[in-house]
C-alpha cells in the first residue's frame, strides 16, 4: 500500500539513505555568472575605454544576459537548500519519492501532500534508463533533453490509482502558479512502472539502484528518444499523444 505525506510530516533519519539535489554542480555556474553579471553592471557606469567603444545596446543586452543566467543558475543552487533539496530516501520497508520538484518549491502550499512512499517489498525489477527528449522550436529546429531516470516495475497488486490522483493535483498546482519548471521527479509510464527523474540528484541511477535491497531484480540499462511533435508552451506538459518513441 501506498503511502503519502507533507512535506513537515516526511522526516528522514540518519540510517535511511538520503538522495538529494545536488548543489555542487550549480555553486560555480552561479558564482561566475554572477560576478560576470556584476562586472558587465560596472562597465556600464564606468566604462573602461576598450569598452566604451562598444555600442551602449550591445552592453546592455550583454548585462542582462549575464544578470538572467546568473538567476537561473542561483535557482538550481537554492533548489538543494534544506528540507526541499531531498528528492528520494530509501529505508527498510519503503522508497520515498518527493514527487514536488525542488525547482517547484514555490508552488502550491507547504501543507500539500507531496511525499510517496513506495514499499520495497512491492519492487519488482529495476532498470537505469537515459531518456532524451527532442522539442521542435519556434524557428523549426530541435533542442535536446538528456535526462538520467531509474524505472521500477512494481507488482500488480500495488494500487497505483491514488499516486495518478496525486500527480494530476499537482500539475494543476504548477499550472495555477503560473511559473513552474517542467521537473517532475516520479512519473506512471506503463500500467506498473514507475520512473524517477534523478535530474541533477546526487549519485544518479547507478548509486539508487546499488543502494535497492538485492532481491530486487537488475535490468540492464536503457536508451529512450522521446520526440515531441508540437512546440512546447511554458508550464505545459507533455502530451503522451504527442510524442514518438
Amino acid at each position: 500500500m501506498l503511502k503519502f505525506r507533507t512535506l513537515r510530516e516526511f522526516r528522514p533519519t540518519r540510517h535511511d539513505q538520503v538522495f538529494r539535489w545536488s548543489v555542487g554542480k550549480t555553486v560555480l555556474p552561479t558564482l561566475i555568472f554572477g560576478v560576470l553579471a556584476a562586472a558587465a553592471a560596472w562597465q556600464l557606469v564606468a566604462p573602461l575605454e576598450a569598452v566604451a567603444k562598444v555600442p551602449i545596446f550591445v552592453r546592455v543586452v550583454s548585462t542582462l544576459g549575464f544578470f538572467l543566467f546568473a538567476w537561473v543558475a542561483w535557482a538550481q543552487t537554492k533548489a538543494g537548500v534544506g528540507p526541499r533539496g531531498v528528492v528520494v530516501v530509501l529505508e527498510s520497508q519503503y522508497l520515498w519519492v518527493k514527487y514536488r520538484s525542488p525547482l517547484n518549491h514555490h508552488v502550491g502550499d507547504p501543507d500539500d501532500t507531496q511525499v510517496v512512499g513506495i514499499p520495497v517489498s512491492q519492487i519488482v525489477w529495476a532498470s537505469p534508463t537515459t531518456v532524451k527528449t527532442l522539442r521542435p522550436t519556434a524557428s523549426h529546429g530541435k533542442t535536446g533533453r538528456t535526462v538520467d531516470c531509474l524505472d521500477l516495475g512494481v507488482s500488480d497488486k500495488l494500487d497505483l490509482e491514488t499516486l495518478r490522483e496525486r500527480l494530476a493535483e499537482e500539475k494543476d498546482r504548477r499550472r495555477k502558479a503560473g511559473h513552474s519548471h517542467q521537473h517532475f521527479p516520479i512519473r506512471i509510464t506503463e500500467a506498473h512502472t514507475l520512473r524517477l527523474d534523478l535530474y541533477n540528484v546526487g549519485g544518479g541511477s547507478e548509486k539508487l539502484i546499488q543502494a535497492l535491497p538485492p532481491q530486487i531484480e537488475r535490468r540492464a540499462s536503457q536508451f529512450e528518444l522521446i520526440e515531441q511533435k508540437a512546440v512546447l508552451q511554458l508550464g505545459e506538459d507533455t502530451p503522451p499523444d504527442e510524442v514518438s518513441r
